[in-house]
């Protein structure tokens, strides 16, 4: 889930600091300008990349089956536009990963028109551990850098969920560039990290 940095002066920050009870979110961002060298994923597993009807339609009785009929009718109108694309892994039909792409938009904090952000992401919990988050979610950003998408790729994820942590790093984002801090007034920026931070997640 991306986050709306609202922000707060110095001081409030500082004294939310002291509160252990505060969320964190981390926020990676890369350019990626080549395609990952990948192992070939096990043949249990099949990748769909789905940028529309035509790609969605092998997958229906996985959605179906995942999501309801009322889900599959939102993602068919998800995919119909030309801003958000599915990516799943399915084992016998079923679905055991998916992850959403959005293009040059984020519901929380601006972001160019050529950026993508990732998310939000699912593994079956029967499924995890097996580094399938990993391997799909490098497949779909060689799908996006492969079709000439490459400017900067979003991900973000809670402060103590280090399994996604792993994955996110392990997918070739690094260490996470912001950190943003929930409080009574919303999301605020907490910090700026070093490397790859950009200048269009606003301070």
């Amino acid at each position: 889930m991306a986050l709306l940095p609202n922000i707060g002066n110095s001081e409030e920050i500082e004294t939310r600091e002291a509160n252990e009870d505060l969320t964190y979110q981390l926020v990676y961002s890369r350019e990626f300008s080549s395609p990952f060298a990948l192992k070939p994923l096990d043949s249990s597993y099949q990748f769909h990349f789905i940028s529309g009807i035509s790609s969605l339609l092998p997958t229906v009785t996985g959605v179906l089956g995942r999501y309801g009929a009322m889900g599959l009718v939102k993602t068919s109108v998800k995919v119909m536009t030309p801003k958000r694309i599915l990516y799943l892994l399915t084992k016998r039909g079923e679905i055991v990963h998916s992850g959403w792409l959005n293009l040059g938009f984020c519901n929380f904090y601006p972001v160019k028109s050529g950026d993508v952000v990732v998310g939000p992401i699912w593994t079956a919990e029967a499924e995890r551990g097996k580094g399938l988050a990993t391997s799909a979610l490098q497949l779909a950003l060689n799908e996006m850098i492969n079709n000439g998408r490459s400017g900067f790729f979003y991900i973000d994820t809670t402060h103590d969920n280090l399994a996604a942590q792993h994955v996110i790093e392990k997918s070739g984002f690094g260490p996470p560039t912001a950190t943003f801090v929930e409080t009574d007034h919303g999301w605020e920026v907490h910090e700026r990290l070093q490397n790859r931070s950009r200048e269009n997640i606003s301070e």
